[in-house]
């Protein structure tokens, strides 16, 4: 069998299924924690925030979750029994 030089093992390794580690959920901004979620808004401002924040957590997911979804419709993710679908 003959070995792979380096650039093709690169490239085999790149596209590779990579899972996804701690740091893809540090890269979001972790939002308001239950606590605060628990005490009174005291005005609009306060709620707008929140909402804010939870938009851009939102879309952050959501890129993980694309990401995650475009390794499973490749070969040989496709050849397995299972189903991934993006919901919303």
């Amino acid at each position: 069998m003959r070995q792979l030089d380096k650039d093709q093992q690169g490239a085999l390794q790149q596209s590779a299924f990579r899972p996804l580690q701690q740091t893809a959920f540090q890269a979001l901004q972790h939002s308001a924690s239950l606590k605060g979620l628990l005490k009174p808004f005291k005005g609009n401002r306060e709620l707008a925030q929140l909402a804010e924040q939870c938009e851009v957590l939102e879309q952050g997911l959501l890129e993980l979750a694309q990401g995650l979804l475009a390794q499973v419709r490749r070969p040989p993710f496709t050849l397995l029994p299972t189903r991934l679908i993006e919901q919303r």
